[in-house]
């Protein structure tokens, strides 16, 4: 049936189009969903002085939506914990606390897309010899290859 309902038509022929309530409109871009993103990353036994806790790497072939980053510490309080986004080699701090209070868990949500070797690290500035720190990543995964 020939219309705006029908695939063939030009209407779909550059990219994806979707139903607003009140028109038809091509959409911007679609976020697919592969997955959950869960990562517990922790040590329960930091050296004294700085330390330093990484994600792995975002495999080929994916996107990796950071909806919320959390950082925990327990014992001595540290100089500082800051949570880094490393995008293409460039680190950018999306959470730091000077001087965190113990067993508290510091949150930020955002929405941060990571690519191909991109990842988020924990840096712990100060640590006590044994103490433990605890960083979690969550979000969702999404396929671009096929």
């Amino acid at each position: 049936m020939p219309g705006i309902t029908d695939p063939a038509e030009a209407y779909f022929k550059d990219g994806q189009w979707g139903w607003d309530g009140t028109r038809w409109r091509k959409l911007p871009l679609v976020f697919g969903y592969s997955g959950l993103l869960g990562i517990l990353k922790a040590d329960t036994d930091l050296d004294t002085g700085s330390n330093h806790l990484t994600t792995i790497t975002v495999p080929a072939g994916y996107l990796w939506i950071v909806t919320n980053v959390n950082m925990r510490y327990k014992g001595t309080p540290p100089t500082r914990m800051t949570v880094i986004i490393k995008i293409a080699g460039q680190g950018c701090d999306i959470l730091r606390q000077l001087l965190p209070t113990s067993d508290v868990m510091y949150s930020l949500q955002g929405w941060w897309v990571l690519g191909e070797d991109d990842d988020v690290d924990l840096y712990v500035v100060g640590a006590t010899s044994g103490d433990d720190a605890f960083m979690y990543v969550t979000g969702f995964t999404m396929a671009i290859a096929e």
